[in-house]
């Protein structure tokens, strides 16, 4: 269990990278068979929440998963952890314009219409894609020379 131990981790610590990250992102994670608890799918799967909430960059997002331990509620929460970032900073701003929360922002000054790229702007440069796949059977064993990111994830399970 050692090995799912160490596995959790590392994709937890990529989960919360993919937060940190300031760059414009396109990431795979084929998890396959990998992880075989669902308590760790669990966690990683709070952990992108997280992240995908905090992301100010855009990001494509893809993760593949078998043996049925990425749920589809896990899936809706991860759709709408991606919504909820960007109308978190969306109202955020739309705030400053209100007269009393916003009474000492600079931003009641601005047009509505200025506001209003201000906000398509962020948006575009914001955008998160999420897309997933899941498979109940077994997936094969990676091999070890994989050209994708993720890929390998069950051949460095195998090393551990």
């Amino acid at each position: 269990q050692i090995s799912q131990t160490v596995l959790s981790a590392a994709l937890h610590a990529l989960a919360k990278a993919i937060g940190d990250c300031p760059h414009d992102l396109t990431i795979r994670i084929d998890i396959g068979a990998a992880l075989t608890e669902r308590r760790l799918m669990a966690l990683l799967v709070n952990r992108l929440c997280a992240s995908l909430r905090s992301r100010t960059r855009s990001l494509s997002l893809s993760v593949s998963a078998s043996g049925g331990y990425l749920r589809e509620s896990d899936v809706r929460s991860l759709r709408a952890a991606a919504r909820e970032g960007w109308s978190t900073r969306a109202v955020s701003l739309l705030l400053g314009t209100h007269p009393r929360v916003g009474a000492a922002s600079p931003l009641r000054y601005l047009p509505s219409a200025i506001l209003a790229l201000v906000l398509e702007r962020a948006a575009a440069e914001s955008r998160i894609q999420v897309n997933f796949s899941t498979s109940e059977s077994q997936a094969q064993p990676s091999q070890a020379n994989s050209t994708v990111l993720g890929d390998d994830l069950e051949f460095v399970q195998a090393c551990i």
